[in-house]
């Protein structure tokens, strides 16, 4: 994905595909961040107007 910033385009991963590639990379600081990635999603999955 690519967002716009100070006119900028800046890419970067969207959550769907930074958890499989930090799992992939496998290291412990990213698998921590896999965890809370992981809860991240499921809270806006979760969230009204997401169903």
């Amino acid at each position: 994905m690519i967002a716009e910033i100070d006119e900028v385009n800046v890419p970067f991963f969207h959550i769907n595909h930074l958890i499989p590639n930090k799992k992939a990379v496998n290291r412990p600081k990213g698998q921590i961040g896999v965890i809370e990635r992981k809860r991240i999603k499921k809270i806006r999955e979760e969230a009204p107007g997401n169903r």
